[in-house]
């Protein structure tokens, strides 16, 4: 019988090994998990609510050295570059929390940053936060930004960038402006426009303006124009990698004592040699789990159509109603589409597939055994979130990415998604479903013509690293 342990709560058989009848709370202890979304209208809560890993230690440790450090008449640009849902967001307002509310920098426990911050002393510095996507220019969202940090009305800002810089510095007098630009929340969409020059040209104006410009560098900042490499030229760019997180997972979501990290050893060898394709590493796989793996690589790609998407939040909210559920049962990306649902519909450019979608879901799964339409809609679910980033997946892949096995016959489990596959295709208006050959295995997505743009964000998030950081990351890496 066709067996499956994923977020789905029915279990046909028990496996035979010999934690299947432990439950996910034998291994793991859930801790509390603060999510904060609008993190620039409350710094304070936004730098309590931070948990810091080695990585973002060093990192915002260096960045409060390069504003401290700063001459009188010279400045600093610095941006952080990263995925979607990354967590860069969070580290900008972290740091100009702790540059603008001296009372704060008492309160870090991590020690790395709380030495970097007792050098700021007790001074106060003045943080104008620009929220890129709430005005139709980049120019009118500085204006509003250095309204609300001095006062006045926006006809005092009508100026280029670089001047509004200068005259903003020298307001905030005996110490450093802070410029901190980030995305706006709650935006629906990407901001479509070329930033870049604009950007540009407020770092070049820190070479002889007192002001530390701070950017969160978004996927949505340059197109292929060229931009992001003129801010590689005047910002000097520091990369977020998606592996904090799972260390933020492991250290602060998810403890686990010695007996725990022993049995999870042991569900992880029964997946790796139980379910075909279930590749990933045990470092990772022990780090989130009761997470599935996959959902952390997905992650990025659901928040390009949810906004509100991120990955320690959801983690932090399935696993506490997860506890309760067999060891093998992870939480996975049919929870994952349960949670993005919502926002996912709203999504323009997901509108025909999710019309596509509903039909499967109402006419095309009923056509399917009945003691296989479960699994069926697990299946329609993951290829979904799957085909957010443009790959769709292959029967094998969609049966590790769902946890759908035959723990007897492995390839009978696969021929089984094969086959639902083919119904599911068969069903779907034509190119609804694209099918294409991918080493003799035929890969499913649905025909998401906006996905394209996120292999386009990918690769505009790498090209924005120097040499000096990519060198950084690769030797962490080893």
């Amino acid at each position: 019988m066709w067996e499956t342990f994923s977020a789905c709560p029915t279990v046909s058989e028990t496996p035979t090994m010999k934690r299947a009848q432990d439950k996910i709370k034998d291994f793991i202890e859930p801790q509390a998990f603060e999510e904060v979304q609008n993190y620039g209208a409350d710094p304070a809560r936004a730098l309590a609510a931070y948990r810091f890993t080695d990585a973002t230690s060093d990192l915002i440790a260096r960045w409060l050295d390069a504003l401290a450090d700063l001459p009188r008449q010279r400045g600093g640009a610095r941006a952080l570059a990263g995925l979607r849902g990354v967590g860069k967001s969070h580290a900008l307002a972290t740091f100009g929390a702790l540059v603008s509310l001296p009372d704060l920098r008492s309160t870090i426990t991590d020690a790395h940053v709380a030495t970097s911050a007792r050098r700021l002393l007790n001074r106060r510095y003045i943080v104008a936060r620009v929220e890129r996507g709430s005005r139709p220019t980049l120019v009118e969202e500085l204006r509003a930004a250095f309204v609300e940090a001095f006062g006045g009305d926006e006809a005092e800002w009508a100026h280029e960038p670089s001047a509004m810089l200068a005259i903003a510095a020298s307001r905030a007098s005996d110490a450093p402006l802070a410029l901190l630009i980030d995305t706006a929340f709650g935006r629906q969409m990407r901001v479509q426009r070329d930033d870049g020059p604009v950007l540009s040209e407020l770092a070049s104006a820190t070479e002889h303006v007192n002001a530390f410009v701070a950017l969160a560098l978004d996927d949505d900042i340059s197109g292929a124009d060229g931009a992001n490499v003129a801010l590689a030229r005047s910002f000097q760019i520091d990369y977020l990698d998606p592996e904090h997180l799972y260390r933020v997972a492991d250290l602060h979501l998810f403890h686990k004592d010695a007996h725990g990290r022993a049995a999870l050893h042991d569900i992880y060898t029964f997946l790796r040699n139980s379910v075909p394709g279930f590749n990933w590493s045990e470092p990772r796989f022990a780090a989130i789990y009761p997470v599935h793996p996959l959902v952390a690589d997905v992650a990025p790609a659901v928040r390009l159509y949810a906004q509100t998407f991120a990955f320690l939040p959801f983690a932090a909210t399935a696993v506490a109603r997860a506890t309760n559920r067999p060891a093998l049962s992870l939480v996975g990306l049919d929870e994952v589409f349960d949670r993005a649902e919502y926002e996912l519909r709203k999504a323009e450019d997901l509108k025909e597939a999710m019309a596509v979608y509903d039909s499967l879901a109402t006419s095309a799964i009923t056509q399917i055994p009945i003691m296989q339409r479960l699994q069926a809609k697990l299946v329609l679910k993951g290829l979904l979130i799957l085909s957010l980033d443009g790959r769709g997946a292959t029967a094998r892949e969609l049966g590790a990415a769902m946890l759908l096995y035959d723990e007897k016959s492995p390839e009978a489990g696969i021929n089984r998604v094969r086959e639902m596959l083919l119904s599911l295709a068969a069903a779907a208006p034509a190119g609804a479903l694209r099918e294409s050959d991918d080493g003799g295995e035929i890969r499913y997505r649905f025909n998401i013509s906006a996905s394209a743009g996120f292999d386009a964000a990918l690769s505009a998030a790498a090209q924005a690293v120097d040499e000096e950081a990519t060198g950084d990351l690769m030797r962490v890496a080893a």
